[in-house]
């Protein structure tokens, strides 16, 4: 992350993904960049991404990396998907396999969102639960490669979701004295990081809990009893929201999955 000043004084932060080991120009520079709108801890924010910079009067050559997708996708069941995986291993030797939610435990070596390292080959399991998701997936790994395959992620029930979250709650108050981090929640779940945190307040808005927010880390701990009934309609339109992003993936061309993978 950087902070960008113009001519006028004007300041902005953005994010420039994987530009830790290139050098920073020391002079003014022009700066092709990206703009769009995320959601952060629930709150609507203009995001600015890096894309490349030259010097403020010489020329710019953008180049990405080619990105081959192989679309996999019309491979749904898990006993096929690990002999396609496997398969794999044996062509390319080590490669990076992600999957979340209860399907990560039964795909071996998958790792989730948080575990991912750069690797040349990816094989991504099922659908990301949104776009921002498969950026960072997509950054951390830093593949040549991505294999696609259509496993349902079975993420986007409200009630499943909240089931998975209580028993992931019960668990860092019993284990973590009653921490978790609001990201590892989301890859848990397979959900994005806003899904996780309306769930949490949706949990303590029942009584079922009492929660406090540090950040992107979850301070949890029980509460005494129940206090009623608590309108859960926000919570069901950001899984909604996923779900659509999934169905959106896939009944996409592959090159325009090629396109959405490539980080701008």
């Amino acid at each position: 992350q950087l902070t960008l000043e113009d001519a006028n004084g004007s300041s902005a932060r953005a994010i420039w993904w994987r530009g830790g080991d290139e050098p920073v120009p020391e002079e003014r520079f022009d700066l092709a960049l990206v703009v769009r709108t995320q959601d952060y801890r629930g709150k609507p924010q203009v995001q600015i991404e890096w894309i490349d910079a030259r010097p403020a009067a010489g020329a710019v050559s953008l180049s990405k990396p080619s990105l081959e997708v192989i679309d996999r996708r019309e491979i749904r069941n898990l006993d096929a998907v690990r002999a396609e995986i496997a398969a794999l291993r044996a062509e390319f030797g080590e490669i990076r396999v992600w999957a979340e939610g209860e399907i990560a435990a039964q795909i071996e070596g998958a790792r989730r969102r948080t575990q991912l390292e750069h690797g040349q080959t990816l094989a991504l399991v099922h659908a990301p639960p949104g776009n921002a998701e498969l950026q960072a997936i997509m950054a951390r790994c830093a593949p040549q490669r991505v294999y696609v395959f259509g496993v349902d992620a079975g993420a986007d029930d409200a009630r499943a979701f909240l089931t998975r979250l209580a028993a992931l709650v019960n668990y860092a108050i019993r284990q973590k004295n009653g921490q978790a981090a609001l990201e590892d929640l989301a890859a848990a779940t397979a959900q994005r990081v806003t899904t996780v945190r309306a769930g949490l307040e949706w949990l303590a808005e029942q009584g079922a809990i009492v929660v406090t927010f540090d950040g992107e880390i979850a301070q949890i701990s029980p509460a005494a009893g129940g206090r009623g009934f608590a309108d859960h309609a926000r919570l069901r339109a950001l899984i909604d929201e996923s779900k659509t992003f999934r169905h959106y993936w896939n009944l996409m061309r592959t090159a325009n999955l090629r396109t959405l993978m490539t980080i701008r």
